[in-house]
């Protein structure tokens, strides 16, 4: 097992420790976010999503942007789930967990993806915008592929909400063109709306780090938008801003002790930096 899976573990033995000692667990929205989900890890999934709803409580994401005044303000807490890149595995969890637990969730899409031709080109695709070209194409598994458009229509009937996730996967802060930005932020909530019909109010700018976005992105959000996400890790407290969206990703194959650490805010002090930072884009934009 490699060094960080034991230092995960261990970290999740501690806390568990913690808790049972009645350690207080932190007030404050936690928003999760997953990406592609190998089917080796499938059962481990299912327990953490009924660990998570068990323990935490998942919010539907619809209802809560409908209250999100109220609910923002009196520092509502529980889970809400998230899904990026709008891998065919994230929609396959909708069907067969997610519907059994009566649980929505908030799908972040790359529109243009959508559109990609399956097999070899969607791999080259795949590593090349999400990976960077870290992995090659050739050892992309099959597994990982795409959704379709009928796949997001189904999770729109099924009450699930849908966000845009840019057109092509870039990092927003390295694009100085205007026509660009607009194209890969604005029009691709316009053409999930127009496939769906339904509002596209979320957006989640790729990669999720402070360094991929900056103000003058920002000012196309904004404009576009009524909600931001971020992987900054940590809890959202009272009267937060519904730009700077705290997540924290989880992978399927962490232990439930582990994702306890996190949702309790666990990595929350390490990032509060990085959520300054963001916070400090975010209101250089006002």
């Amino acid at each position: 097992m490699p060094v960080l899976d034991w230092v995960k573990r261990a970290v999740g033995c501690f806390w568990e420790c913690r808790v049972k000692i009645g350690a207080r667990r932190p007030k404050g929205l936690s928003f999760v976010v997953y990406h592609h989900i190998p089917n080796r890890n499938w059962n481990r999934f299912a327990r953490q999503i009924a660990f998570i709803k068990k323990e935490y409580g998942f919010i539907n994401p619809h209802e809560f942007a409908a209250d999100f005044k109220q609910d923002r303000d009196r520092g509502a807490s529980g889970v809400i789930l998230t899904f990026d890149d709008g891998f065919y595995s994230s929609y396959q969890a909708a069907r067969a967990i997610l519907k059994e637990y009566e649980i929505k969730a908030l799908y972040f899409i790359p529109s243009g993806f959508l559109c990609a031709h399956p097999g070899e080109r969607q791999k080259e695709y795949i590593a090349r915008y999400f990976f960077c070209n870290r992995i090659k194409a050739e050892h992309i598994p099959d597994e990982m592929r795409m959704m379709s458009w009928e796949d997001v229509r189904w999770l729109a009937r099924e009450g699930h909400t849908l966000g845009a996730h840019t057109i092509s996967h870039p990092r927003l802060s390295e694009i100085t063109d205007q026509g660009i930005l607009c194209k890969e932020i604005v029009e691709s909530g316009n053409e999930i709306e127009h496939h769906a019909q339904v509002a596209v109010e979320w957006f989640a700018f790729p990669f999720g780090h402070v360094d991929c976005i900056n103000s003058y992105v920002f000012r196309f959000i904004r404009e576009r938008y009524r909600f931001c996400c971020s992987c900054v890790r940590g809890r959202n407290p009272a009267g937060f801003d519904p730009y700077a969206i705290r997540r924290d990703p989880i992978a399927p194959n962490y232990t439930c002790a582990y994702i306890r650490f996190l949702l309790d805010d666990g990595l929350g002090p390490y990032y509060a930096s990085k959520a300054r930072r963001l916070l400090a884009v975010v209101a250089d934009n006002v």
